[in-house]
């Protein structure tokens, strides 16, 4: 046996390449349940119910020819305020009507439009999501649709694909796995004060998370 060790990154602290900047065509390809997630907001603390949404940009492509994702989380809402309902709504062209129930489901596998901004730091992010042009030849996925529950999470029948990118835990206050930080949840790891770093964190930069209350 070799003692030889190569010293690298791990993925949470690798830097990721980043999506160019501007609109692309896009189809979310992954909508997981996120739980409860402790958060403040101006100066207050809250629990808020999360979901990941995934975007696949197969016109965008990486240095290994891959696709670019891009990611984003939001409060899962459908208040009228709510960026969830307005992306919603943009991906259909179409309003949903208050007081209607809505499988956010049914977004999965659709393609729209994504605008893409570089924060500060450079990261990006998405600024924008609206409807796909009519008369375009929609954009084609390589990545297969994946929709996965809290229950189903739990019960380990839904494992995360390998693509589904690493979060900014504001809660942790570092860069984990999208496992643990479905993990820190209230529904999982209980409704203490300030969640505590899952065992296999791993420190790193960035973030998708959603800034607002809705």
């Amino acid at each position: 046996m070799s003692f030889n060790l190569k010293a690298n990154k791990g993925q949470g602290g690798a830097e990721r390449e980043q999506v160019p900047a501007g609109n692309a065509p896009a189809v979310l390809v992954a909508l997981v349940d996120c739980g409860s997630q402790h958060d403040e907001f101006q100066g207050k603390a809250s629990w808020r119910r999360n979901v990941l949404l995934v975007w696949e940009l197969p016109t965008k492509k990486k240095k290994d020819g891959k696709s670019h994702t891009i990611d984003a989380v939001v409060t899962m809402s459908l208040n009228e305020k709510a960026k969830l309902r307005k992306w919603a709504e943009s991906m259909m062209n179409a309003k949903i009507s208050d007081g209607a129930d809505f499988d956010i489901t049914t977004l999965v596998g659709k393609a729209c439009l994504v605008s893409v901004l570089h924060n500060e730091k450079g990261y990006a992010r998405v600024e924008a999501v609206t409807g796909y042009p009519d008369g375009m030849p929609p954009p084609t996925a390589t990545l297969a649709p994946f929709v996965c529950g809290l229950d189903e999470f739990q019960a380990g029948s839904k494992p995360l694909p390998e693509w589904v990118p690493w979060q900014w835990s504001k809660a942790l206050g570092q860069r984990v796995s999208p496992g643990d930080y479905i993990r820190a949840c209230k529904e999982i790891a209980g409704d203490g004060s300030r969640p505590q770093v899952p065992a296999g964190a791993h420190a790193g930069a960035g973030s998708s998370a959603d800034p607002i209350p809705f």
